[in-house]
């Protein structure tokens, strides 16, 4: 069987709209509520006192007494587009002491939101039969009031009346003048200074492809000019550190070609040392301290790779000294290594003597320090260096 759709007014809408026409006072009906009838349909009885589910609530939008039957009042709320994500199958209406005056059964409606992919405003309204509608207050919330349908015709009809005015007016740009207080356009119409202001942007953006050059091209918009700018900066400062300079991403162009003076060439040097004695051991002496050889190569010349090769001669032999490796900021090649001596380091060992050596740069060159273990005795030692040395610095 299929539903049956209508509105009923309650016992107590019944009793206050007759005790209104007895005693000649109002009933002022205030608010609509909608429900979605607890998940199904059911058939509204008069001695309800509320909805069986609401799922919403809003002041009464309009409220007036139909033309054609006096003794129907028409009341109406809008549900806006953003309210929704529920199903309507009942509505009541409210007076201003929140009593149930007449509840409808209501087709089944789905009211989306804009979640859901779907936006809409949704209109309910109800109609109520009375003996005499001077008796309901067809009065409501200003802020909340809206149009009744023939208002909106009427709103509707000076719309087009205005729209198909507005087509009949020809506007041009070059019949539109300007007003230019500051004298920035010679043109005195819209048209003539769009075109002043469009020659003047892409001029700008030429004069600014013209000095950066390659990778900027005059078809690039002002945004990619920016970026591609940005870029240039950005691979400076990368460059500039490689050498040693470091700056900021956000130094400006100046900041960073004056650095460019910081940069210091480096230099190769080289020299040697030359055969120096040192000392002669007899007898069981033990020799444990570290001696040093300084090269002072030139003042202010800081080290950044040392090579050095040479030989040590004792008394009764010669040994060639292996290559050793000194690179800044301790990447170096330590070519062997003796109770933890730091840099690049070189030992022999001949039988009963081992060897130690150590690069240390400084601020004009270098230090090469060399020690030794105990000498065994009843043997007489002398001993002798020769370096020569490859320096890279600056």
């Amino acid at each position: 069987m299929a539903e049956q759709f209508y509105t009923i007014l309650t016992a107590t809408g019944k009793a206050k709209i007759a005790n209104a026409n007895a005693l000649g006072t109002k009933l002022n009906i205030t608010k609509l509520q909608v429900g979605d009838g607890g998940g199904t349909y059911y058939n509204p009885t008069e001695d309800q006192t509320e909805l069986k589910h609401k799922v919403w609530e809003g002041n009464v939008n309009s409220i007036s007494v139909d033309k054609e039957n006096p003794n129907w009042i028409v009341i109406e709320t809008l549900l806006p587009g953003d309210i929704g994500g529920f199903m309507i199958r009942e509505a009541g209406v409210f007076d201003n002491e929140n009593n149930l005056i007449a509840i409808g059964k209501y087709p089944e409606t789905y009211k989306p939101v804009t979640s859901e992919g779907s936006l809409k405003d949704l209109k309910i309204r109800m109609i109520l039969e009375v003996s005499n509608a001077a008796n309901v207050t067809l009065k409501v919330d200003p802020t909340v009031i809206l149009a009744t349908q023939k208002d909106l015709q009427f709103l509707q009809n000076k719309i087009n009346e205005t729209n198909e005015q507005v087509k009949n007016i020809e506007l041009t740009a070059e019949k539109v003048s300007i007003k230019d207080s500051s004298n920035n356009f010679s043109s005195k119409n819209v048209e003539g200074a769009l075109d002043e202001l469009f020659t003047f942007a892409d001029n700008g953006k030429k004069l600014w492809v013209d000095v950066i050059g390659n990778p900027l091209s005059k078809s690039d918009s002002f945004s990619t000019l920016k970026n591609k700018t940005n870029n240039i900066k950005s691979n400076f400062v990368t460059k500039l550190a490689s050498k040693g300079i470091y700056k900021n991403y956000n130094d400006n162009l100046q900041s960073l070609v004056d650095s460019i003076d910081n940069i210091k060439a480096l230099k190769t040097l080289k020299g040697s040392s030359g055969l120096t004695s040192w000392e002669t051991y007899s007898s069981g002496a033990s020799w444990t301290a570290m001696k040093n050889l300084t090269f002072n190569i030139t003042t202010g010349f800081q080290p950044k790779m040392i090579l050095i090769n040479g030989e040590y001669k004792g008394l009764r032999y010669i040994y060639p000294f292996r290559l050793m490796i000194y690179v800044e900021q301790n990447k170096y090649v330590k070519v062997s290594s003796y109770n933890n001596v730091e840099n690049a380091v070189f030992y022999y060992n001949a039988d009963h003597e081992t060897l130690i050596a150590e690069i240390t740069p400084n601020s004009n060159g270098f230090i090469f320090k060399i020690t030794n273990e105990s000498w065994p005795a009843n043997f007489e030692y002398k001993d002798a260096f020769k370096i020569d040395y490859t320096v890279v610095g600056g």
